[in-house]
């Protein structure tokens, strides 16, 4: 199966003073991000930075279309420690600027939120075993 794959831009917390350019995909157990400052005042860019967000640790993915301004893909997390190795990111949340189309943005949180709600059945299911479990399987 494809996995959804999106590119974004992201200026949000550092104004005019420098841009992060990324992509982000759907993998099989978290959203992998991929991130590369592409432009700042402070002189020369630096690599490429991988980080993974596991989906146990979201809450949502959500795609807003605005007018007049530049859409938005919003990830919520569970967490405040979700996002700390993601720059820009403020605590619970992380909001990019998809450089696609609203569908594939929209297709894009779709497939995550898909994701992060089977992660939580997963995890919820789990909880059910080892309780019936600890029980000594009676029931």
């Amino acid at each position: 199966m494809k996995r959804a794959r999106i590119r974004f831009t992201q200026t949000a917390p550092f104004g005019k003073l420098a841009k992060i350019e990324g992509a982000v995909h759907c993998a099989e157990n978290a959203l992998e991000f991929e991130l590369a400052l592409t432009e700042s005042i402070s002189g020369p860019v630096g690599g490429v930075l991988k980080r993974a967000v596991a989906y146990r640790d979201l809450e949502e993915v959500r795609f807003r279309r605005r007018f007049f301004r530049k859409s938005l893909l919003v990830f919520h997390a569970r967490t405040l420690t979700a996002f700390e190795s993601i720059p820009g990111a403020k605590g619970y949340r992380y909001a990019v600027n998809p450089t696609s189309g609203g569908r594939e943005a929209r297709a894009f949180a779709t497939e995550a939120g898909l994701a992060i709600a089977h992660a939580a059945m997963d995890e919820f299911v789990r909880e059910i075993e080892d309780a019936t479990s600890s029980d000594g399987g009676s029931g």
